[in-house]
């Protein structure tokens, strides 16, 4: 787990002029984190432990749920996350969310095809004890290099 942390932790903070749809939105006790970036970014073996294919032309979305304590951080939740990507001409990007639990923590990952500067807008919607959080809307340009 600690691992994976580090790494988006890392990720976020080398690209962050990139993965400016890298954010989190609070509702009540929950705050959803979410950001999208392309899988090339990964390393071969970071993308090889969690099923990622690399390549210029594909992005994850990333998302996780914590809930926020009386004492102490946030501790991560396990949810249930629907998410749904369109680019700007109305293509709907295909999202097979993928549940990856460790200890101490849960993540919702989707990978999907990405063109050269193209927009992609998403809607993710999350379901907590009985809660619906959402939806959280955000939009991410990526660029091939």
């Amino acid at each position: 787990m600690r691992r994976f942390q580090s790494l988006l932790i890392t990720l976020l903070l080398a690209t962050a002029p990139l993965l400016a749809a890298a954010g989190e939105q609070q509702f009540g006790d929950y705050i959803v984190h979410y950001n999208a970036f392309p899988s090339d970014f990964l390393s071969p073996a970071m993308a090889r432990t969690y099923g990622i294919t690399r390549s210029r032309h594909r992005a994850v979305l990333n998302i996780s749920v914590m809930k926020t304590q009386k004492i102490g951080p946030p501790k991560p939740v396990d949810a249930q996350v629907e998410a749904r990507a369109v680019n700007v001409y109305q293509q709907v990007k295909p999202l097979a969310l993928r549940r990856i639990e460790e200890p101490g923590a849960y993540y919702h990952i989707a990978e999907f095809p990405v063109r050269d500067q193209e927009t992609v807008n998403f809607e993710i919607t999350v379901h907590v004890d009985g809660r619906t959080l959402g939806p959280i809307k955000f939009q991410q340009q990526f660029f091939i290099r």
